[in-house]
Parts: structure tokens; C-alpha cells; sequence
């Protein structure tokens, strides 16, 4: 094979190695399959014209893995087979680990399971051997798949936890999301169904802001299959056809397969066959398109069932035998037996492995330990002998060396000694001006802050006392009381602003932010961002321009984001914005692009920051204060710290871009998710029905109400156990309560039990954690059902009605 690459004799210039390296790379990182092989294309033909057989062999496993990408596997083991014998040749054992696991993946697709079991094994093997962690992680994932399609649950779950490990200490968190989902699907097909929510839930809550569109696709279609086996088809379309439209924005067609075939078996669970046939179809054709067998096959199994459903025998009878002919060429009892022996010969063979490591560790320290006493054996007699024959020859001239000697040692023990106290001084010195630094800045930030918090609190409060004791004087008019009262209220709200605002920074810094998602119009967001400070008489009085640039119309402009904490950033924003301009004016506007990216600014023709303190201005309590100019601007300098506390929650971060003089541009960068609107949801009508929603958190309770104001319900609220007990005593208060059961003084679960004392009909719906003990505890205190938290909407209006 190596004869067809004709090595030059001559020295190649390094700029050719150069671009080499740089094509490979380009490969590596391109997205489309098409401009990836390109690049791989490219880097090869290059590569023949070096005499570097380490250069080619990069070149030809790059030209492998794009063919590999491209779903072209034939020509990708080509390929990779002549690079494994180019990295032997030249011994390079990571390039000849990372072509085996290619190889293998290769092998996988192709539905040969035992040979990509042995060629995956041999790269853990040579993984293992240089410390590769990041590709022994893949192969790990990689095993886990192929046990997981051959219905070996428990041992996919081994590789898939073993993968996400190493994914984890690596910081790949990408591919940890990735192993762990692989997880959750795996807990699922065994039945373990709150163990699978587990893992999906918090993994999507911890790690989600790592994934990329592709990642988040998978990742839906994780959930919806978790949802089918739930039996809530409403929810697992719902996320299916989130993660097609993201498969079809990346133009994947495997993802967009994948998701028409969960689309199909979802319509063929409810028996809306007409749908089904529609999307197993395409995802035949793609599957088909990209040489995916195994997919194709899965695509036919549920077409005979559908079209045997219909009437149509004949097509039903076609697609299963098509199912049939990939099961007994690829499942056959065979392939099981070799696979269940390749797996237990590997697990032998990797224990007699360890078994000669520990066994050679322990030779090895038994003839060390005999070397040793060998040779301390020859120094104890070589000195002995030595001693004595300068004993009797010059006695008087050993004695003179032994003082010699000893003042020497002294000398040199005093010498290390002083050494040692004055590397200790210093490093104690270090460690003293550190910690003399940590407290001066404590002290610095202890300082601003009462210095900021004692004037912005004693302005208002200042004020308020000064006025009331001007109302409370019998000369004070009622024209006066009114306009006063109203200055009153304004500096009672900024009093009250300035007590929030420590308190979210609080939430921030102790990573207590907890997001409650919803559908946020982001017109009607900007505009009522507007009409609070065009009724702001201290910005009016500046005389300045107020625009708002809304980039899609109002039935497109709908996200998934947490409405109260990105309102508070754009009112920051624009407090700070407002703050520093005199003369021109303020515009604030939004843009979403292709990759479902929100960029949502605020502009201003203010006085500018200069390019060495605009990381500072995020810092909390920091205040620039300009020679240039006499103008105090007031503020804890707390606002953009919270903008971007909240930005950072979100997943987003914000990007600022200034120039003193010229005025300064926040831009918000946050990852969004768009409702699918065209979504078959049921309708729910509650319409003269009361529903008593007790809930202490104001942010669950707006969520609620949103949620059940929609239906045409009655929603009656109460904050606490007592106020529950007390509305249920009261005939025809409420049809259904909506109870929390972490609440003050009285916990939910106390307040049923008080309630049934008092009512036994009123149906009682509890909010619990997923705690199996709190599920009991609603139980038997009388609760007739409960909804975990997250709350699924649809879950909870059809328990709703069930009761209603």
C-alpha cells in the first residue's frame, strides 16, 4: 500500500509543513461535512508532495475521519487503514490509537459490532499506555453505544458513567453532557425512570449553558424518548420537534433522521398513522442516504406497523421483511455469542493484565531490595577495611582530618542553617504581605461600600423625614401634601430599589439565582422598559432622545427566557446609560440570530469609559470618577455587577464597547430558545372555576398565574399554611388547591392534614421536590395527587382537569 506515496528526496520548505498543519486543523474544526473534506482533500495532496511520512499519515487519518463525517464509512476505512500502517512505520503511538478508535467508529456505523469492539479495545490499550484521557473517554462512549444497540444495558451504563468521569475531569463538559444523556437513555430502556429524570434534569440545569446547537438537539431527543416511555406524548413531540428544527438550522441529516423517526413512533404510539408514515418515511430516506442501517431498520419496523394498521399489507408486509433481512444479518445468535465472548475474554484479558503488572511491580521491588542490601553490604566491609588501614598508618593525621572535618561540618550546618531561617523569613514575609493585601482590600471594599450604602440610604431617608415633617405642619396646603406625597412615594421606591439591589447582589455572589423560565414577548418587554423611564422626571429634564429598535414583529418575537431577570438587566443597563449622558440620548433594541443567539443592547452618546477600566466597571462597588469633569454621579455601584451576575445565570455574558468622548454600547449575548408555535397543544378551559394557589415565592406564583389565567380559571392567592386552613372553612371558596409544601410557620404537608379535618372533598394538589419521602408524606396527609419540581405545564393542567 505505502508504494502508491512517492516520498521527495529533497528537503521541503518548512511554510509547505506549515500549511500542512494548518489544512488539518481547518479540517478538524470545520462544521460542514462538505468544507471539512475539502480541507482534508487538500491537507493530503500536499502532504504526498513532503517526504514527512508523520506529515502523511496526519494528512491521510484526516482524509479518513472526513469521509467518516461525511457518512462515506467504506472510504473512510480505506483510509484509515493505509494512516494506521504510516503511524506504525514512523511509531507513533497516539496517532495509531486515535485511527483505531476512528476505525472502530467507522465499523459501528457499518453495524459490525465485533470488529469495532476489538479495534475500540485497541485503542484503550495504547490510551491507556501514553495517559490519553480525553480519547479514552471517547472510547469508553463508544463502547458504551454499541453494548446500548445490542441491549446490553448494564454494561452501556459501565462505559457511559466510565466516559463521563473522564469527560468531567477534563472539563469537557460538552462531551459530559453528551455521556450522561447516553446515561439517562440507558436508565430508560431498563425501566429505572426517576433515576433517567435524575440524570436529565439535572444535568440539563448544571451543564446546559455548555452545549452547542448540535449537543442541545441530541439532547431533546433524549428527553422526548424519556417522555415516551412516560406515556406523555404531548411533551416528548414537544421536544422532538425542537430538536429537529435545530437539526435541520445545522443541516445534519442523521439528527434530522433521527428526530422524523422519534416524530413517527410518537404518532404511531397515538395512532395518527397518517402523520407517522410521513416522518418514518423521511427518515427511511436520509437513513438510507447515509448508509445508516441501523436506522433504516428501526424506520421500517414501525412502518409495518402502521401500515398494517391502515390496510396495507402489502407495504407492511415489504417494510418488515426489510426489518427482518437487517435483524438476521446483524443480530444473529452468533454475532450475540462472539460479542458476549469478545467482552469476557477482554475482561479476563485486561485482569490477567494487572494481575502481570502487580506481579512484575513486586520483582522488581524484591530485587531492589536485595541490590540494596548487596551494596550496603559492600560499603559497610569497603569501610570497615578502610578505617582500619588508615587507623594503623597515620593515626596522628586521621585524628588532625577528624577536626578538620568536624569544624568543616559545623561550619557547613551553620552555613545551611541561615540559609534556611532566611528562605523561611522571607517566604513568611510573602505570605504576611499577601494576607496584609487580602485585608486591605477587604477593607477597601468594606469602605466603599459603607461609604456608598451610608449616602445613597441617607439621601432618601433624609428626604422622607424632612418631608413628612413638613406635611405634618399645619401650614402645609392639601396641593402641597399631594405633590409632597408623591416625592415621598419616589424616594420610599428609590429606598426600597436600593434594599433589593443588596439583596440580589447577595443572590449572586452565593450563587442562589433560581431561573423560572417562560415565554417573554421581547416587544412588549422593551416597551414596558420605555414607559418606565419616559415617566422618570430626572431623566426627562436632560431633554434627551428615548428610541427603542424592535427587529421582528410581535408574533415572532417570543423567547424562552426568565422575564424578571433579563427586565433587570436591561434596566440597569439603561439606568447606567441615562446616568451618564447630558446631551444626545439613549437607544436600546435586540437581534436574533441564525444560531438562536440574543443580542439585545443598550446605546448611549454618553461620556465614555476609557479602555483601561472597562473590565473594572463589572466590578461591584467600583465608581469611576472623571478629574475632567465636576458632575457626582450617585449609585452603590452595584448595577452593572447584577446585570451581569444575571447574564452569567443565563448562560450569556454582556460584551461593552467605549471610547471616553464617544459614548458606550452594552450588548447582551445570551443563548435562547424560540416556542415552536406551530406545536399541537390541548386546550384547556377552566372558565368559573376557583383555584386557591398557595405559594410564599412571588416568581412561582406569577408563573402559576400565568399558566392558569389562560385557561379562564379564578386564581385566589395565599402566602402561608394558616391562610390555606382558613379559605378551605369557607363554602365554595375555591374547586381545587394548589398547595407548596415549603412553606413558613406551617408546612403544606401540616396545612392538609388541618384541611381535612375541615373539608374531605376539596381535591389537593401538592408542589414537592422529587424527594420520595415528601411523595409519601403529601400522601398520607390527604393530598390526592402531586407535580414535581420543575413543574411541566402540560402535566399539570391535565391533572388539573382530571379534578376539575
Amino acid at each position: 500500500m505505502l508504494l502508491q506515496y512517492p516520498f521527495s528526496v529533497f528537503s521541503q520548505s518548512k511554510s509547505d509543513s506549515i500549511a500542512v498543519r494548518a489544512l488539518i486543523d481547518s479540517a478538524a474544526n470545520a462544521k460542514s461535512p462538505q468544507v471539512r473534506i475539502a480541507f482534508a482533500r487538500e491537507a493530503y495532496h500536499k502532504a504526498k508532495a513532503t517526504n514527512s511520512k508523520h506529515l502523511l499519515a496526519d494528512a491521510t487519518h484526516s482524509m479518513g475521519n472526513a469521509l467518516f463525517r461525511l457518512n462515506s464509512y467504506d472510504a473512510a476505512i480505506d483510509s484509515l487503514q493505509r494512516a494506521l500502517v504510516l503511524y506504525n512505520i514512523v511509531g507513533d503511538s497516539a496517532g495509531t490509537a486515535k485511527t483505531y478508535y476512528t476505525l472502530g467508529s467507522c465499523y459501528v456505523r457499518k453495524s459490525n459490532y465485533v470488529k469495532a469492539i476489538q479495534l475500540i479495545e485497541e485503542s484503550v490499550k495504547l490510551a491507556t499506555s501514553i495517559n490519553d484521557s480525553a480519547l479514552l473517554a471517547n472510547c469508553y462512549n463508544s463502547l458504551g453505544i454499541v453494548y446500548y444497540t445490542l441491549e446490553n444495558f448494564t454494561a452501556s451504563i459501565d462505559f457511559f458513567e466510565k466516559a463521563a468521569n473522564y469527560y468531567e475531569k477534563a472539563h469537557s463538559y460538552k462531551n459530559y453532557v453528551r455521556a450522561k444523556g447516553n446515561v439517562g437513555l440507558s436508565l430508560t430502556k431498563i425501566g429505572n425512570l426517576e433515576g433517567a429524570r435524575q440524570i436529565f434534569f439535572s444535568t440539563l440545569n448544571s451543564y446546559g449553558k455548555y452545549m452547542d446547537s448540535l449537543m442541545l438537539a441530541s439532547f431533546c431527543d433524549n428527553i422526548g424518548f424519556f417522555y415516551e416511555s412516560l406515556g406523555k406524548v404531548d411533551s416528548a413531540l414537544y421536544y422532538h420537534n425542537q430538536s429537529l428544527t435545530i437539526s435541520k438550522t445545522l443541516s445534519s441529516t442523521r439528527g434530522i433522521a433521527l428526530s422524523n423517526l422519534a416524530i413517527g413512533r410518537c404518532y404511531t404510539g397515538i395512532a395518527q398513522f397518517g402523520l407517522a408514515i410521513k416522518y418514518l418515511l423521511e427518515a427511511k430516506r436520509l437513513a438510507k442516504l447515509n448508509g445508516d442501517e441501523d436506522l433504516s431498520a428501526q424506520a421500517n419496523r414501525q412502518l409495518s406497523t402502521c401500515y398494517e394498521a391502515t390496510g396495507d399489507f402489502k407495504n407492511s408486509q415489504k417494510c418488515l421483511k426489510e426489518f427482518l433481512e437487517y435483524t438476521d444479518k446483524t443480530f444473529t445468535k452468533k454475532l450475540i455469542t462472539q460479542v458476549a465472548q469478545l467482552h469476557s475474554m477482554l475482561q479476563i484479558e485486561k485482569q490477567e493484565r494487572e494481575n502481570q503488572q502487580l506481579q512484575m511491580q513486586l520483582e522488581l521491588k524484591s530485587l531492589n531490595e536485595q541490590k540494596d542490601k548487596k551494596i550496603i553490604t559492600l560499603y559497610t566491609i569497603f569501610s570497615i577495611l578502610l578505617l582500619l588501614t588508615l587507623s594503623v598508618i597515620v593515626y596522628f593525621a586521621i585524628q588532625l582530618s577528624q577536626k578538620k572535618k568536624l569544624l568543616e561540618h559545623t561550619n557547613s550546618q551553620l552555613f545551611k542553617f541561615n540559609n534556611e531561617l532566611d528562605s523561611l523569613v522571607k517566604h513568611r514575609t510573602r505570605e504576611l504581605n499577601n494576607a496584609i493585601d487580602k485585608i486591605r482590600e477587604l477593607e477597601r471594599i468594606k469602605s466603599a461600600f459603607m461609604a456608598n450604602i451610608s449616602h445613597e440610604i441617607r439621601t432618601p431617608l433624609n428626604g422622607i423625614l424632612g418631608l413628612s415633617y413638613y406635611l405634618s405642619a399645619p401650614e402645609c396646603t392639601a396641593e402641597e401634601r399631594s405633590q409632597l406625597g408623591e416625592q415621598v412615594k419616589r424616594l420610599g421606591n428609590k429606598l426600597v430599589r436600593i434594599v433589593d439591589d443588596i439583596l440580589e447582589l447577595s443572590k449572586i455572589e452565593t450563587n442562589q439565582v433560581n431561573l423560572l423560565l417562560s415565554e417573554v414577548n421581547l416587544n412588549q418587554l422593551l416597551d414596558d422598559v420605555y414607559k418606565e423611564f419616559d415617566a422618570i422626571a430626572e431623566f426627562d429634564d436632560k431633554n434627551l432622545f428615548f428610541r427603542v429598535n424592535k427587529s421582528l414583529p410581535d408574533d415572532r418575537a417570543i423567547v424562552i427566557c426568565d422575564y424578571y431577570r433579563l427586565r433587570s438587566i436591561i434596566i440597569h443597563l439603561s439606568e447606567n446609560a441615562f446616568k451618564f449622558t447630558h446631551q444626545g440620548g439613549v437607544e436600546m433594541g435586540y437581534s436574533i440570530n441564525e444560531n438562536s443567539l440574543l443580542y439585545l443592547y443598550v446605546k448611549d452618546t454618553g461620556v465614555g469609559i476609557p479602555n483601561d477600566i472597562q473590565k473594572k466597571v463589572f466590578e461591584r462597588f467600583y465608581k469611576h470618577l472623571d478629574d475632567s469633569s465636576p458632575i457626582f454621579y450617585d449609585g452603590l455601584g452595584i448595577g452593572l455587577t447584577i446585570a451581569m451576575g444575571y447574564a452569567i445565570a443565563l448562560g450569556g455574558s454582556i460584551k461593552l464597547q467605549s471610547s471616553p468622548g464617544q459614548g458606550s454600547t452594552f450588548t447582551l449575548v445570551l443563548p435562547i430558545t424560540v416556542p415552536n408555535s406551530n406545536a399541537n397543544k390541548e386546550a384547556f378551559n377552566f372558565t368559573g372555576k376557583r383555584i386557591l394557589v398557595v405559594e410564599d415565592d412571588l416568581i412561582n406564583y406569577q408563573y402559576l398565574h400565568a399558566l392558569l389565567s389562560k385557561t379562564g380559571a379564578t386564581v385566589i392567592h395565599v402566602k402561608n399554611g394558616e391562610d390555606a386552613i382558613e379559605a378551605a372553612t369557607i363554602e365554595r371558596a375555591a374547586d381545587l388547591i394548589l398547595l407548596d409544601i415549603q412553606l413558613p410557620f406551617k408546612s403544606g404537608i401540616e396545612a392538609t392534614i388541618e384541611i381535612r379535618k375541615i373539608n374531605k372533598q376539596i381535591p389537593i394538589i401538592a408542589q414537592t421536590a422529587t424527594d420520595s419521602e415528601y411523595v409519601s408524606a403529601c400522601r398520607d396527609a390527604g393530598c390526592n395527587a402531586f407535580v414535581t419540581k420543575p413543574i411541566d405545564p402540560d402535566e399539570l393542567l391535565n391533572l388539573i382537569k382530571r379534578f376539575l
